[in-house]
C-alpha cells in the first residue's frame, strides 16, 4: 500500500490543473519520486500524464446547434438602446414624469435627462444618516450660473444659509440638506 504525501492535498483547492511530481510513500518507508502527475478537479482525480489526454477526449461533448430555440432567449438579452418612452394622454404620468419641454434659448447651461430619461437629481446619504446632500448631475454651460439660481430658489425653504459644492469637472453641484424635490420641480419649470 502507498500512501501519498501532504502536497497532494495542498494542490486538490488549486483552480488549474497542476503538474508535480508527488512523492510516493511506501510500507518500508523507502522515499521515490513517481511520474508526473495532473490533478483535474472536476473529477478529484490524480491521473498520470499518458492518461490524461485520454480522460480528456472522453469528456467533450457534442454540440448542436438550435436556430428555432434562440427566439426564447432573444427576449432574454437586454436592449442595446433605451427605447424612448411612450406617449401619454397626460403629464406627469401616474408616477410623476414628465418629459422636457425644452429650456429658453437664452439659458446658458443645460442639464441633461439620464439614460433612463429622469431628472439627475438624487438625495445622498453620508456619515450613518448624519450628512444629507442633495446633488445635481449631468450639467452642461455656465454651472456657477445654475448653482447660484437653485441657491437663490432654495433660500426661501430655509432661514439659514444653504452651503453648497460646485464640481466643475465632474459637472456636479451638491446642497447640503434634502432639497430633491424642490429641485426637480424648478428644472422642470425651466424646461429641462
Amino acid at each position: 500500500m502507498a500512501a501519498y504525501s501532504r502536497r497532494f492535498t495542498h494542490f486538490c483547492f488549486k483552480s488549474k490543473p497542476v503538474h508535480s511530481f508527488i512523492t510516493k510513500v511506501s510500507i518500508l518507508n523507502s522515499v521515490r519520486e513517481c511520474q508526473p502527475t495532473t490533478y483535474v478537479r472536476s473529477r478529484c482525480l490524480c491521473v498520470s500524464s499518458n492518461d490524461r489526454s485520454s480522460l480528456l477526449d472522453s469528456e467533450r461533448t457534442e454540440v448542436i446547434e438550435s436556430k428555432d430555440d434562440f427566439k426564447y432567449v432573444q427576449r432574454l438579452i437586454p436592449p442595446l438602446q433605451i427605447p424612448e418612452p411612450p406617449k401619454h394622454a397626460s403629464y406627469p404620468t401616474p408616477c410623476g414624469w414628465s418629459p422636457p419641454t425644452g429650456p429658453s434659448s437664452d439659458c446658458p447651461y443645460f442639464v441633461r435627462r439620464t439614460r433612463y430619461h429622469n431628472i439627475p437629481v438624487y438625495t445622498e446619504i453620508k456619515h450613518f444618516g448624519t450628512q444629507i446632500l442633495t446633488r445635481i448631475t449631468h450639467i452642461d454651460g455656465d454651472i456657477w450660473v445654475l448653482a447660484n439660481e437653485l441657491k437663490d430658489h432654495l433660500q426661501q425653504f430655509e432661514e439659514y444659509t444653504i452651503p453648497m459644492q460646485v464640481h466643475e469637472y465632474t459637472k456636479q453641484i451638491r446642497y447640503k440638506g434634502t432639497f430633491e424635490k424642490q429641485v426637480k420641480k424648478y428644472l422642470l419649470e425651466k424646461g429641462f
